[in-house]
């Protein structure tokens, strides 16, 4: 079996809290954040049973568009990951920054996936 590297995906893990810790709220995913940077899915890791929302950006500034992808709340007591699938790419010239960036509430990391240019 060959590896296609031009499909080939990325991964970055965003701790939890970043909203608080980041620099303008958002943490930029996979590096400088780039229009067409493809965000795949984002795996949630509650890591109490009341975790923190999550919410992402195309790009940053003046003209970003913020999406919330997932509010918080209460969680079971098994606290599983699970998986939004997104299957989207960054549009935004934002006027300080393009790509996709996130962030965490508390107690909830996410492992974002995708192709970041």
């Amino acid at each position: 079996m060959s590896f296609d590297s031009d499909n080939a995906v990325s991964y970055q893990v965003v701790a939890s809290d970043i909203t608080a810790s980041a620099s303008g709220g958002f943490l930029t995913i996979g590096g400088a954040g780039h229009i067409g940077d493809y965000l795949k899915s984002l795996t949630v890791r509650p890591k109490t049973t009341a975790p923190g929302a999550i919410t992402i950006m195309d790009g940053r500034g003046v003209g970003a568009v913020t999406i919330t992808v997932y509010t918080g709340g209460t969680v079971s007591a098994a606290l599983q990951p699970f998986t939004i699938e997104l299957g989207i790419k960054a549009v935004v010239d934002g006027s300080t920054g393009d790509g996709w960036h996130v962030a965490t509430g508390v107690n909830v990391e996410v492992l974002a996936v995708g192709r970041f240019l």
